[in-house]
């Protein structure tokens, strides 16, 4: 299950604010909490950036090559497993072990980011 910021203790939020250089793509102030992974507002950012985001969170299941190559079946064996998940409340949840390089790909936007605890 998937908790919002505002349902968190005080103490379990750490956020990271990213204040934009450019306010025509991207908003001033983007908040990540971090409880169960680095979540981020899907409203706030353009979808490029998500579908950026996603990609981050994702990674080759070594099980489909290995069947393709023994030429076994890969029917129930996804190509690529994503760990990135995307919230009724729309927020886009990425594990904790992405951070930098959810830092490193605001930077390359244009977006200066700054860790709060």
């Amino acid at each position: 299950m998937i908790f919002s910021a505002m349902s968190l203790p005080l103490e379990k939020v750490c956020t990271l604010v990213c204040l934009s250089g450019s306010p025509k793509d991207v908003s001033n102030v983007l908040i990540f909490p971090f409880h169960q992974g680095v979540s981020c507002s899907i409203r706030e950012i353009p979808s490029s950036l998500v579908n950026k985001l996603r990609r981050i969170a994702s990674f080759h299941n070594p099980e489909f090559h290995k069947a393709e190559r023994l030429r076994l079946s890969t029917w129930d064996k996804p190509r690529i497993i994503s760990r990135a998940e995307l919230t009724e409340e729309g927020f886009i949840v990425l594990p904790r072990g992405c951070q930098v390089a959810v830092e490193q790909t605001f930077t390359e936007v244009g977006i200066i980011c700054n860790v709060e605890d």
